[in-house]
C-alpha cells in the first residue's frame, strides 16, 4: 500500500503515512455475492433494529440502530432501506468502525 499524498510505502493496516503525517483511507469490504441475498432479508425483515449490521459485523453500526429505533422507530427503518438499496446496488462497504 502506497500513501496518496507523497507517495511512500506504508504499512498493512497503517493510520497514517509516517513520512508526511497524511491520514491512511481505509478500504472498506465488499458484501460477497452469496451473502447478499441472506443479509438484504435480514435487512427487510429486521433491519429497523440493526440485525443486519450485527450479522455483517458492524457492532457499532447496529447498537446506533437499536437505539434510533428504541427512541424513534422511524430511524431505524429508513437506515434500513438505505442499507438495502446500496446492498441491491452492490455498494455498500462493510466498515466495522463506522457509527451510521
Amino acid at each position: 500500500m502506497f500513501c496518496e499524498n507523497c507517495g511512500k510505502e506504508i504499512e498493512a493496516g497503517a493510520a497514517f503515512c509516517t513520512e508526511c503525517g497524511t491520514v491512511v483511507k481505509k478500504e472498506g469490504i465488499k458484501v460477497e455475492n452469496e451473502n447478499k441475498l441472506i443479509i438484504i432479508l435480514i435487512a427487510i425483515f429486521c433491519g429497523a433494529f440493526g440485525i443486519h449490521n450485527f450479522a455483517m459485523g458492524e457492532t457499532k453500526k447496529g447498537i446506533v440502530r437499536i437505539v434510533g429505533s428504541l427512541l424513534c422507530g422511524v430511524v431505524g427503518s429508513i437506515l434500513a432501506w438505505y442499507d438495502i438499496v446500496k446492498l441491491y446496488k452492490g455498494t455498500y462497504n462493510i466498515d466495522p468502525d463506522a457509527f451510521i
